[in-house]
């Protein structure tokens, strides 16, 4: 597979805490990458530089061989790269319908194309077909007039995907996706990001602490402890790595 992301050399630190220490990785065209480690190894920090939230102090993040080391988060959207978060962002004084139109709708002004008519407040009927497409194929058809604030946890990540993927973007940056979840909810959400991942042919880059969702998904696993690196390889590579079980995966996940 061709490499889609590319990542040299690079560093991040906070003051005098040294949180990212030289990382060198690529993620390929339609594969699920995933970054796994104990709490505080930096994943969080890299998903970060990764989507331009934060600057790195030195190194080379390429996209689709293109230098976007200096380029600000909104352009690394327009670019393709979508993002969800631990804790789902939404817009909740918004309906479910409304927070995917928003999405939409700034995808086409970036685009250059026109929306509707300036006088009218409401969607274009384009824009409208799209959402309750996108709301329908998450399974949140029957929420769509109810305002976020009042949805489950777990349909508000279904929102928070149904927003991500009104911006078309060719890479998903999923952190924690089944964070806080039931183990049904957990079910769930895997399903909708292998759907997602099949149907879509998307990149899909994730952070994840169950292992079970992680070895279920992952064609290829990133270990990180302590700002470094300690292994690359597939799910069963990295599961009889002795150096990752030592540090994160422990004995009874190598058995299992």
């Amino acid at each position: 597979m061709t490499a889609l992301l590319d990542v040299a050399d690079l560093h991040k630190s906070y003051g005098a805490m040294k949180v990212l220490k030289g990382l060198d990785f690529d993620v390929r065209e339609r594969e699920t990458f995933a970054i796994i480690g104990p709490n505080g190894a930096g994943k969080t920090t890299l998903f970060k530089v990764l989507t331009g939230e934060a600057r790195q102090d030195s190194g080379k993040i390429r996209f689709r061989g293109r230098d976007i080391t200096a380029e600000p988060a909104f352009r690394r959207v327009h670019s393709g790269f979508g993002r969800t978060f631990q804790v789902a962002r939404v817009f909740p004084e918004l309906t479910v319908e409304e927070n995917v139109v928003v999405v939409i709708e700034a995808r086409l002004r970036a685009e250059g194309k026109r929306i509707g008519r300036w006088y009218d407040l409401r969607p274009a009927a384009a824009v409208r077909d799209e959402a309750h497409a996108l709301l329908a194929d998450l399974g949140l058809a029957q929420s769509s007039t109810i305002k976020a604030k009042f949805l489950s946890h777990g349909d508000k990540k279904r929102l928070e995907f149904a927003v991500m993927l009104g911006g078309r973007p060719s890479i998903l940056m999923l952190d924690e996706p089944t964070a806080g979840m039931s183990p049904s909810e957990r079910v769930a959400i895997t399903q909708l990001i292998r759907k997602i991942k099949t149907e879509r042919e998307v990149t899909v880059l994730m952070t994840e602490h169950d292992m079970g969702v992680i070895f279920g998904l992952s064609d290829r696993l990133m270990v990180m402890n302590y700002g470094q690196i300690i292994a690359i390889g597939t799910p069963e590579e990295v599961r009889a790595n002795k150096t990752v079980r030592d540090v994160y995966l422990g004995q009874e996940m190598y058995h299992a």
